[in-house]
């Protein structure tokens, strides 16, 4: 009798960062797991932490995308030289290589660092991020200077903050 033996493993080529990871986690588990993270540092850079927090909320769909679930990038960071990273297809299907981070913390602190450094949004970014201090308006702010290619970018940050009270973290 002959038994043929084939692997099992099946290749997934070209997994999106985008792709929806199983989790169990609430999204109000998710806020408040970032929360002290997102408070220490943003107001370490001169941000409200709401943002910061709504932010990383959006872009990471409450800690739900493949590139947040297992490589802990909440603001779908690219790899800078020298970074660890994965390769994962972007929303437009371009093979990408996203910085790969050892928590959310990491990852907070490197979005903020490169905000300030202008290589996040536009050279002017961290300077719109520190001069309002309304964060509607600052929402606002960052939808018409072409922060996000979202049109409705203003709209879901707003509603995040205001759904999940997060300027209660900005006191």
């Amino acid at each position: 009798m002959f038994v043929f033996v084939t692997p099992l493993v099946v290749h997934r080529e070209g997994l999106s960062a985008q792709e929806k990871a199983e989790t169990s986690q609430t999204k109000t588990a998710f806020i408040k797991s970032i929360a002290p993270a997102s408070q220490e540092l943003a107001k370490a850079y001169g941000i409200k932490p709401s943002i910061i927090i709504a932010q990383a909320s959006l872009e990471s769909d409450f800690g739900r995308t493949l590139l947040a679930r297992r490589y802990d990038n909440l603001f779908n960071s690219k790899a800078l030289t020298g970074e660890a990273f994965i390769k994962l297809r972007d929303s437009n299907g371009q093979l990408v290589s996203y910085a790969r981070y050892k928590s959310y913390q990491e990852s907070i602190s490197a979005y903020l660092a490169q905000l300030k450094a202008g290589q996040v949004g536009n050279s002017n970014s961290y300077k719109l991020f520190v001069a309002n201090k309304n964060v509607n308006t600052l929402a606002d702010v960052l939808q018409s200077s072409g922060f996000s290619t979202s049109k409705t970018y203003a709209k879901e940050l707003k509603s995040i903050i205001k759904t999940y009270q997060l300027t209660d973290y900005d006191k």
